[in-house]
């Protein structure tokens, strides 16, 4: 990511195609991050910039030595100028923002990832990270694992090149030759370790030499020796070529999706894109009217400080929204981050790189960014520094519920243990009998029920987590399951039969399967009907929400700042995927005799909101993870139940 105005003192001349070639790429990534939908390869954009970068910067350091002007400390000094006042500033504002805005764990986080990247070792750090609980969305720095490598390979490319060129072997064949080596590399890990393949420097210098090779097959005035020269008015080979490398470009950010082995050989679609437009001249058509044209230029200038700050933007939106913002408010979102681009640009980057200070600034730059590096550390190690917030956030951070507590641990079976004991045929209790089916959140609403109950009326339960009492739906050991609470049903008689599951997790993404666990319900009411139950009781789904409600709640009263109140309601980080299954199954059940419906979306929940807490009692959460209820909480439907005649005492 290299502005592509070369010194003065090269023979290699401005290329504003170039730069409206950086423009793409950087569109693109961030069109990728915003809208992953719409433009599943934007991620090449990467690879583009490398190419791009390897270009450029080989150019300065052969010209520099075939004049014998080179000098480590000044190409140095000059990356240090270029790459330090736009990063020191987006990672200050990302750790004032999280001073105030980011809870302990994700701040220590933040830290962490802040140190590495002033260190530019983002990549390695990434890398390490990387697993099954890795989660991408949740890094506002993840990005700067590009910045890494093209960092470590300016560490080392220079004094190869210096080295090669001391020993008069050949530059081309040196070069090409250690590209070949990291490209083999890398073809050789992808299958075997992708992440490594993804990270690693080694495996991604390829990309940066082919830009490299590029820039020492260039003569004078930026022109390919080996293409001839196209007749005056008429397209010509360089025209071709200019559109064979975009169209290379496009589909690799067309039709690559993120789940497709990469970089491997489909890396090669849009690095030789940019190899060849690039090697076309920046008079090939496309080069000089489309990619030349000043808005595309304009975004190629503050292409680095735009990649810098538009994924930290998109990254803390979504943290105070609580889930994927709206497509206006990402849309926003980029717009900002050009807006922050262009300040950075025309207030930090060019006073500093071309001002009269220049050659005085590099020192403190390079003490900004040990100081930004060591307070990133420091807040890794004291843990994202807790202390930042008063008690009300601490006791969220800190909440702590045993949920298997007071559960029937023998009723309460996991996916792996066989059937429930005869012991579970017999409800807790006197009076009239209650069998409670269904998966985990059934179990969890056992204990809840029961104390409301006080032993007037005889619960039995039956759950089983990952099985809604629904048929063969689900796992064959969920069949299994259901067919021997069928049975205990034939077999014990109960007055009352209570349905209840997480149905918005069984209905799928986008309530894709609704229709089929609809179906199956009424299969299921059918059955319990065949078997003599009198009353039967559908209780719908309760919210869910996207993150653990604790954490969730931490987040909100953290961006109340300074009031840091708990809410009691909460619209923000709700599945809206609930109040559709909720209307659906009411729908198919409302004109069943027998059949009552009990919608906790109405209980919990009103047009601010579901309840976070039991009303009047703030640490009485309605949950502790995304949905099951605490015993609080199935008091207060269990409460309802009984004002509502379905349990009867």
């Amino acid at each position: 990511m290299q502005e592509s105005k070369l010194t003065s003192d090269t023979a290699l001349t401005y290329r504003p195609d170039v730069d409206g070639l950086r423009a793409v790429a950087v569109l693109a990534v961030m069109c990728f991050h915003a809208f992953p939908a719409r433009l599943t390869g934007g991620f090449v954009g990467v690879d583009v910039f490398f190419v791009i970068s390897g270009f450029l910067i080989s150019g300065i350091l052969v010209e520099g030595l075939r004049r014998e002007s080179f000098s480590f400390r000044d190409f140095y000094a000059r990356r240090i100028r270029r790459i330090f006042p736009a990063l020191i500033v987006v990672l200050c504002g990302c750790g004032v923002y999280g001073w105030f805005f980011v809870l302990p764990n994700d701040y220590a986080a933040l830290g962490k990832h802040v140190a590495s990247a002033a260190g530019f070792v983002a990549n390695l750090t990434s890398w390490r990270e990387s697993g099954y609980f890795d989660l991408p969305e949740t890094k506002p720095l993840l990005h700067l694992w590009s910045l890494g490598i093209e960092e470590q390979f300016y560490m080392l490319w220079p004094v190869l090149l210096w080295v090669i060129w001391k020993t008069r072997l050949n530059v081309l064949a040196c070069t090409a030759s250690l590209m070949l080596l990291s490209a083999t590399l890398g073809l050789w890990i992808v299958h075997t370790n992708p992440v490594a393949a993804f990270y690693s420097p080694f495996a991604r210098f390829w990309e940066l030499l082919l830009g490299a090779c590029l820039a020492l097959v260039l003569g004078p005035g930026s022109r390919v020796a080996w293409l001839p020269e196209p007749s005056p008015g008429r397209l010509g080979y360089r025209d071709v070529q200019s559109a064979v490398g975009l169209a290379c470009i496009g589909a690799a950010m067309v039709m690559l999706k993120p789940e497709d082995v990469f970089p491997g050989w489909l890396a090669l679609l849009p690095t030789l894109g940019a190899f060849l437009v690039i090697s076309a001249g920046p008079d090939a058509w496309l080069n000089r009217r489309a990619l030349a044209h000043p808005a595309l230029v304009w975004i190629g200038l503050i292409s680095y400080p735009l990649y810098l700050w538009h994924w930290p933007l998109l990254h803390f939106v979504r943290q105070a929204e609580a889930t994927i913002p709206t497509i206006g408010i990402r849309a926003a979102v980029l717009l900002a981050s050009v807006a922050l681009a262009w300040a950075t640009y025309a207030f930090v980057e060019r006073p500093i790189r071309f001002g009269a200070m220049r050659k005085r600034v590099v020192f403190t730059l390079c003490g900004l960014m040990l100081a930004v590096g060591l307070a990133g550390y420091v807040t890794y190690r004291q843990h994202g520094l807790p202390s930042r917030y008063p008690a009300s956030v601490g006791s969220l951070l800190q909440y702590n519920y045993d949920y298997a507590i007071d559960l029937r641990r023998e009723c309460f079976l996991s996916k792996l243990q066989d059937g429930f004991p005869a012991s579970c045929d017999v409800g807790i209790g006197q009076g009239p009998s209650v069998l409670l089916w269904g998966d985990s959140h059934a179990g969890r609403l056992y204990p809840g029920l029961t104390k409301v109950a006080q032993n007037d009326v005889a619960i039995s339960s039956f759950a089983r987590e990952g099985c809604p009492p629904i048929g063969d739906f689900g796992e064959p050991f969920c069949g299994k399951s259901n067919r021997s609470v069928l049975e205990t049903v034939q077999r014990v008689h109960p007055m009352t039969v209570i349905l209840f599951a997480n149905w918005t997790i069984y209905a799928g993404n986008s309530t894709a399967r609704l229709p089929v666990v609809a179906q199956q319900l009424l299969l299921t009411i059918e059955e319990l009907r065949q078997r003599g139950v009198p009353n039967i009781v559908v209780i719908g789904p309760a919210p869910l929400w996207n993150l653990n409600l604790p954490a969730l709640l931490a987040q909100r009263v953290v961006l109340d700042a300074p009031r840091y109140r708990i809410p009691e309601r909460l619209s923000i980080g709700l599945f809206p995927d609930a109040s559709v299954v909720d209307a659906q199954l009411e729908r198919v059940t409302d004109h069943l005799a027998s059949v009552r419906y009990v919608s906790l979306m109405r209980l919990l929940c009103n047009s601010e909101g579901c309840l976070t807490h039991v009303p009047g009692a703030p640490t009485d959460l309605i949950t502790w993870d995304t949905g099951h209820l605490t015993t609080a909480a199935g008091s207060l439907v269990g409460r309802y139940l009984l004002t509502q005649g379905v349990l009867q005492r």
